[in-house]
């Protein structure tokens, strides 16, 4: 989403005042623009800003430990439908209810009703430019911290390029953005909602996220695209 992108560098834009009521904010203006770009956004958008399909990290809350939760890292390599400025990560969660009869799913996905989560992205200050099946190589470990939140730590880059991007976001000071109405209450899926659009024809032909019962999404300012072919392997 480059308009989202431009809204947050543009939040910068105060602190290049030199002379506001005789002081000069300028010298701020690059600390400001890294603190606003370690806010999670907190909103919803349309799935076709995702550039590859999306991979997922399941925790099982019956079985799992504390001490595990403290920190949770993920590895991923995502491949690129499409040509396109990947802005970050995108992350949602799908939880299953496991009844004696049967399976219940409430899912926060991007494609499906919006709920009272929304969904969460976390920029990096610069894009990354990838070509059609380039893997985009990574890791994101959410680190537990003392007010009750995760501090989130994302590293990616580009296979065949020495560019790398990355950010540490804080999730206890989110930018609240909300951009819709919440939807009828969700809960009638019997399987994953996130598996099931990923693996269907009406997915978009861009995105990428990661989760279970938390998902993760490449996300981007969409570039409708395909005419170059990359030396790259596809996705299998």
């Amino acid at each position: 989403d480059e308009g989202l992108f431009q809204e947050v560098s543009n939040k910068a834009n105060f602190w290049y005042q030199t002379f506001f009521y005789g002081v000069d904010l300028s010298n701020l203006r690059q600390q400001a623009y890294t603190e606003y770009f370690k806010q999670p956004i907190v909103d919803t958008f349309d799935p076709r800003h995702l550039v590859a399909k999306p991979i997922k990290h399941t925790t099982d809350f019956l079985s799992d430990t504390e001490d595990s939760l403290k920190k949770i890292s993920v590895d991923f390599t995502f491949y690129p439908h499409t040509a396109a400025h990947v802005h970050g990560l995108a992350f949602w969660f799908d939880v299953s209810f496991e009844g004696s009869q049967k399976t219940v799913f409430l899912s926060t996905a991007p494609s499906e009703p919006l709920t009272h989560w929304y969904q969460v992205r976390c920029l990096t200050e610069t894009p990354l430019y990838a070509r059609p099946g380039q893997p985009i190589i990574g890791n994101v470990t959410l680190i537990s911290n003392k007010r009750q939140s995760y501090d989130v730590k994302l590293e990616m880059n580009l296979a065949g390029s020495s560019t790398k991007v990355g950010n540490v976001l804080d999730l206890k000071n989110p930018y609240f953005r909300y951009t819709g109405a919440v939807a009828i209450p969700p809960g009638t899926h019997t399987t994953s909602p996130s598996e099931q659009y990923w693996s269907s024809d009406s997915q978009p032909q861009t995105g990428y996220s990661t989760g279970g019962a938390g998902a993760t999404g490449v996300y981007n300012g969409y570039t409708p695209a395909a005419t170059v072919k990359a030396p790259y392997p596809t996705s299998p």
